[in-house]
């Protein structure tokens, strides 16, 4: 159950749709309902509203959420910052004695305070559901909207390590390459990324030559495209949009550093397939990539903008450590494996049907 889905892009939909094609390779029967308008795809089930709406959501689905998951052994609801629809069926769901697991993939920021009001959360666990988070600092934060009725467990995004992995180091000598990929909208911060990455080349201006890519798409693309024309940065700033993932893979096989710049990130899949691809990840410390960044054995974090423009110029500097860590990151998969994550995943399902059937109805 997502709100949003393909062929609408970002991390939930793109997670969900990988989500549930590995659990039918390992031989599930997997149905997506969405509010997400789009084309007839087999095992996507759109529940539209009977007039167009400007996001995808439905608050008439009510009946046809009821009949689907009657069928269903298990719901798995995934939930945004604003998600109605998913909301919705976990509130039916768990009503209608279910089997439930619910995963958050989002951090709240500035929304925090809104989290006091958050007792449907609690009616689902109470209830049953299994509550679950993308990441530590995500489920942190749904322990403390839930009054820790019952521990949140982490159930990680997941990759495809095949689809990242690095065939050899980046070619040596010429300029350090840095790449970046984030969604162009103002909580992924892309403006703090122009401002780091021109201060790590100031700093390092007569050293090292600093080439810098950000993949992406987004309301502020355009914008930032144009501070990139005015300032006289192009020839070092590349802003190539939004790339497939072959593209993006072969950058990454290209480039020494992956700067990952956002606060508010529940776990940071960008980030996962750069360190998978053997980036060195730099990054800052309380968000969802301390789920598989080491600091100083696969990248680097630090408290605020400041010190992780620091952490990184000192990385470009000491060449043996940044080739050190490219090394273990190239040869270290991730923990967040599609396999091992479909086991994490059927394992939470078993564990919310053995719940469910010890729980009184909501």
């Amino acid at each position: 159950m997502s709100d949003c889905y393909l062929p609408r892009l970002g991390g939930i939909e793109v997670q969900v749709d990988d989500l549930a094609h590995h659990l039918r390779e390992a031989g599930h029967d997997v149905r997506v309902a969405t509010a997400t308008p789009g084309p007839e795809t087999p095992g996507v089930v759109r529940l539209l509203p009977p007039v167009r709406l400007p996001v995808p959501i439905n608050p008439w689905a009510g009946a046809d959420l009821r009949d689907l998951m009657a069928q269903a052994e298990v719901v798995h609801v995934h939930l945004g910052i604003v998600a109605p629809f998913a909301s919705m069926a976990a509130t039916r769901a768990t009503r209608m004695g279910l089997p439930t697991v619910v995963t958050w993939h989002s951090m709240f920021g500035a929304l925090t305070p809104l989290l006091r009001y958050a007792e449907p959360w609690r009616r689902w666990v109470r209830g049953g559901a299994v509550p679950t988070a993308v990441g530590r600092a995500a489920a942190d934060q749904v322990e403390r909207a839930t009054g820790s009725v019952a521990p949140v467990q982490v159930l990680p995004n997941g990759i495809e390590v095949a689809d990242w992995a690095a065939p050899a180091p980046p070619p040596g000598g010429g300029p350090v390459q840095v790449a970046c990929a984030i969604r162009f909208a103002r909580r992924k911060r892309p403006l703090a990324v122009l401002d780091m990455v021109h201060r790590m080349r100031d700093e390092l201006a007569g050293e090292v030559d600093v080439q810098v890519v950000v993949a992406g798409d987004g309301p502020l693309l355009a914008p930032m495209r144009e501070v990139v024309r005015r300032q006289g940065w192009a020839d070092w700033l590349h802003l190539p949009g939004r790339l497939p993932r072959p593209e993006l893979a072969r950058r990454y096989h290209h480039s020494h550093l992956y700067l990952s710049p956002a606060r508010l990130e529940s776990f940071g899949i960008a980030a996962l397939e750069a360190r998978t691809a053997g980036l060195p990840v730099a990054g800052l410390e309380g968000s969802g990539i301390g789920e598989f960044v080491e600091d100083g054995v696969s990248g680097v974090l630090a408290p605020d903008d400041d010190a992780l423009v620091t952490r990184v110029v000192e990385l470009v500097r000491d060449r043996p450590l940044l080739d050190r860590i490219a090394g273990h990151n190239r040869t270290t998969p991730p923990a967040q494996a599609w396999p091992a994550v479909v086991e994490a995943t059927v394992s939470t399902y078993e564990q919310a049907r053995g719940r469910r059937a010890a729980a009184p109805r909501d």
